[in-house]
């Protein structure tokens, strides 16, 4: 309430008790003025701290989803690479040098063959290598399906993927009944076994190139006088033997 007015009170002496009871209303609403700008602040704290929270479990989930299908699509494109450890014959995956390709390439231009099939392709490096300097139709037989991908993506990079063929397919179930050369980069505990498919499906006039290790029984091509013949003694990756079927040991 005001102060009354008085007339024994002077304007002066009630002009100070109206800024005195002015300034006691005032300092009566600051508590209340205060409390409410307190709660304010803690909600919104915790409106903060919510947030926080729910970004926090976002985050780790993304982070969970993310790491668990990076963590399956490497074990998807591991396995065809590992798989051949534990098969009977385990034929890993090492990629034909410029050497080799050379030697090969001259071999099969000399012998005037016409068409080629690489037993065990990997990464279709030969086939395509050959098709591009021989121009010739070449077919690889690779059983891990991301290295078959990969050699016909090449393939049409390089210009000759209406040249060369790719399939996914065991090496032992390759068609080379019609073929004038097969290419061998095997290793040796699978000789044996390459040599009773081809004495059973590989054409008379056919020849076999197998580089880095030879057949184990079949005879080396002969050949005319003047011409080199490739090396048979001591190991030498860089070795390449030719063989033609009629030679083989009945």
């Amino acid at each position: 309430k005001l102060p009354l007015a008085s007339p024994f009170l002077s304007n002066k002496t009630t002009k100070k008790m109206l800024r005195m009871h002015h300034r006691k209303q005032h300092n009566n609403r600051r508590p209340f003025i205060l409390a409410t700008s307190t709660s304010s602040e803690f909600q919104q704290q915790s409106s903060s701290s919510h947030q926080q929270q729910e970004q926090k479990s976002f985050d780790f989930a993304y982070l969970y989803y993310v790491g668990g299908a990076a963590l399956v699509t490497l074990h998807v494109l591991a396995i065809p690479f590992i798989i051949p450890g534990f098969r009977k014959f385990c034929l890993p995956y090492v990629a034909a040098n410029p050497t080799q390709l050379k030697l090969l390439t001259k071999h099969l231009r000399n012998n005037k063959a016409r068409n080629m099939v690489d037993l065990g392709s990997g990464d279709g490096i030969v086939c395509i290598h050959v098709a591009k300097e021989l121009g010739i139709p070449t077919v690889g037989y690779e059983l891990n399906p991301w290295l078959v991908l990969s050699s016909r993506i090449t393939a049409r990079y390089e210009g000759v993927s209406h040249l060369t063929a790719f399939y996914t397919k065991d090496l032992f179930k390759g068609d080379i009944r019609k073929t004038d050369a097969v290419c061998l980069f095997v290793v040796p505990s699978m000789m044996t076994a390459i040599e009773e498919k081809l004495t059973k499906e590989l054409k008379n006039t056919s020849k076999v190139y197998a580089v880095r290790f030879p057949l184990h029984s079949w005879k080396e091509h002969t050949y005319g006088k003047g011409e080199l013949k490739t090396q048979t003694k001591g190991y030498n990756v860089n070795q390449m033997w030719i063989y033609d079927k009629p030679d083989i040991k009945k």
